[in-house]
């Protein structure tokens, strides 16, 4: 019985640790994900010929939105890891994170090549 519930413990310290290994992860692409999309706010006001002051303004103001709104995703992940850690979901809900930052890269990375390609002299 006790073999039983050593392994039980280390089974849910090892479900513990690679949720919250995953949530350090998704965080830090989360910051990449917004790093990007200040990227693509900036290509995207310099390509429709926003002046170059208010570009750099759209730059250094854009910084403070974003990082309040990786504040915001990281506590909200972290609240969906773990109530799916103790639900006994957290493999399912580690994907479903995982599927949705992939996609969203994907898209602000298919957006950045439409500007590029965009911009390219003809």
């Amino acid at each position: 019985m006790g073999e039983a519930s050593g392994r039980n413990r280390w089974h849910h310290n090892a479900l513990i640790i690679t949720c919250y290994a995953a949530w350090i992860t998704f965080s830090a692409v989360a910051l990449w994900a917004l790093l990007q999309v200040r990227e693509t706010l900036v290509a995207l006001a310099i390509l429709t010929g926003v002046a170059a002051k208010l570009v750099l303004v759209l730059d250094r103001w854009s910084v403070v939105p974003l990082g309040m709104a990786w504040i915001i995703i990281i506590v909200v992940m972290e609240n969906y890891l773990s109530t799916g850690l103790r639900a006994g979901r957290s493999r399912e809900r580690i994907r479903r994170v995982a599927v949705t930052e992939v996609g969203i890269l994907g898209v602000l990375y298919v957006l950045q090549w439409l500007l590029l390609a965009a911009a390219a002299p003809t």
